[in-house]
């Protein structure tokens, strides 16, 4: 952690110097003002309150995050639920795990992906 106002914890490489602090943020607020040389405290982690890589779940294909769900059509349902494509006009509908998503060739839209839909309630007449 930089020993300075106005910077918050960064990542560093095992073997690598850290190099200098980014300070305070720009005036969109989106991205640091300036890099500045600071002293640095490495802060160590609790035995046990912490995961070895904490990507991994993030990068491994096992991460189960519905809302990322992006499936070409002809591929089978990783998940039960309600989904939807861009590719063709009020096409959300429920599929099973293990069902196979259909595609519409010649459509207007161009490839078909399946997209997890955020609403996961039954349609009302």
């Amino acid at each position: 952690m930089p020993l300075l106002d106005e910077t918050s914890p960064q990542f560093f490489i095992a073997g690598k110097k850290p190099v200098n602090a980014l300070v305070g943020l720009d005036d969109q607020g989106m991205q640091y003002a300036r890099k500045q040389a600071a002293d640095w405290v490495l802060i160590e982690r609790v035995p046990g309150e912490y995961v070895d890589d904490p990507l991994k779940n993030v990068l491994s294909p096992e991460f189960d995050n519905p809302n990322r769900y992006q499936i070409a059509a002809s591929n089978p349902v990783p998940r039960s639920g309600w989904w939807f494509t861009p590719a063709k006009a009020n096409s959300r509908r429920y599929f099973k795990e293990g069902d196979v998503f259909p595609d519409f060739p010649n459509n207007d839209y161009g490839h078909v992906f399946w997209q997890w839909s955020p609403d996961q309630t039954h349609p009302h007449l």
